[in-house]
Order: C-alpha cells, then structure tokens, then sequence
C-alpha cells in the first residue's frame, strides 16, 4: 500500500514542544527532528505548538504556514515537512564575576558585573544594590547605575565605618581616676565629722582604700581592646529594565 511521512523540524535559538493529533509526532527541545511514518493518503493531521521556558513560538513553516500555535493542519497525499520555530525571549541576565568577596574592617573591595542578553534585547538596565546583615553594615554603590545590554559595571564595597564601630569602647584613664576619687572624697567628708582621737584611725583606713583602688584604675587606661570579630554579609544587586527585573546575590566576609 502507498504511506506517507510526516517530518516536524525545530528552528531558531528559543525551546518547545509539539504535538500531534492523531498522536505520532511529539518533539521537545530545539533543534530537534521528529517524524511518524506509515500514514495512509488523506490522512489530516493537525500539530500544537508549545513554548519553553524563556522562550516564544513563532510560526509554522513547509507544508503549513501561519503564528498560530494550534493552526498547523496537513493532509498527507505525500511525504510533508513541517517547520517549527521558536525565539528566545527579550531579557536579559545579571552576572558577577565573583560571588563571594573579602576584606578588611577599614577598607574597600571591587566587582565586576555583566549584563549578557538573549532574543535582541536592547533596553535601558536601571542598578541597584543593598546590604543584609549584623549592624553596623558596609556601604555598597554600584557606577555606572545605568547600564546597556553587553557592557559592564563595577559593585563597590566599602567597610571604613566598621573599625571604629566595631572596636570595643573602654573609660580613659581620667573618667576611672575620676570615678576613683568620688570615694575618697566622700571619706574625706566624714572624717572632718569625726573627733581627733578617731582622725587616726579613718586615716589608715583611707590609706588602704587609696592604695587598692587607685592603681588598678590607672592601669585600666593602658589595656588594648581586642580585635573586631569577622562579620559575614550579603549584597544583593538588583537589575530593572521596564517589566524585567533580575537579582543576584554576592557573598561578603569582612575581617
């Protein structure tokens, strides 16, 4: 007996699937051929275009022709090709060159971004960054804060606030001498309340107190602080062209 095939060919850079009915042809994927056989003449098919992700369905092409994804119907009374294509998009997509960053408490540390773009975008990209983490927190800014598909931009961090924020604060040595005395007057003071015959015996007394308290008050002043304690924090640069945002998150470590 004389049968027939029918052949569905992908086209073009987006992804999706087609289907037939009668069933015989489900494809998925671009750049994908599919093809059923043994079809009796006159036999219709009718063939369904579905877009992957990211991606939109442009028309049919061969022995149908038309953009409607439900639209292609053949009937065989000879071997027929049929051509799908399917197109990426408009977008575009947010890339660091690195993901995590480190630096010191008292200075800076750099990025690149890039902006790669797919399905001939060519909008205008608005930036933003903001930082997530224990306060105090760095600063980030990004230059230039407006960037065109295929160009480059550079993230800035910057932690000079944090070394004096996060150094333990100490009394100086004249607020624990201060602090010190406020006793001592006080004992002054009742002394004088005293007779001459007890006079004596406040005055060792406030000697002891003099010699035990004082110097570990003027050695206070000469303690160094610790060290501030590594901090971890999370910069999320933020991309918006029109209805399209994007986001990407990069890693940093401040010691």
């Amino acid at each position: 007996p004389i049968v027939y095939v029918l052949t569905v060919t992908f086209i073009g850079d987006g992804s999706g699937y087609i289907a037939s009915n009668p069933a015989g042809i489900s494809c998925e994927s671009s750049g994908q051929t599919c093809s059923v056989g043994q079809i009796s003449p006159g036999t219709a098919y009718t063939l369904a275009a579905s877009p992957g992700r990211n991606s939109t369905f442009v028309g049919w092409d061969g022995a149908c022709t038309g953009s409607d994804p439900n639209g292609c119907s053949v009937t065989l009374n000879s071997n027929m090709n049929v051509t799908a294509k399917f197109s990426l998009l408009p977008d575009f997509s947010v890339s660091p060159a690195a993901m995590s960053l480190t630096m010191k408490h008292d200075g800076q540390v750099s990025d690149t971004l890039t902006f790669p773009a797919q399905g001939g975008f060519s909008g205008s990209i608005a930036l933003a960054c903001s930082v997530s983490g224990p306060p105090p927190m760095p600063a980030c800014g990004i230059s230039p804060n407006s960037v065109s598909p295929g160009s480059n931009a550079t993230l800035t961090v910057n932690a000079a606030s944090l070394s004096a924020a996060l150094t333990p604060q100490f009394f100086n040595t004249t607020t624990r001498l201060h602090a010190t005395l406020l006793p001592i007057g006080i004992v002054g003071f009742v002394l004088v309340l005293f007779d001459r015959k007890r006079r004596r015996v406040w005055t060792l007394c406030l000697l002891l107190i003099v010699t035990t308290i004082l110097p570990v008050a003027c050695g206070g002043g000469s303690s160094n602080p610790p060290p501030p304690v590594a901090q971890n924090y999370t910069v999320t640069v933020t991309a918006t062209s029109a209805t399209l945002q994007h986001s990407t998150t990069i890693s940093v470590t401040v010691n």
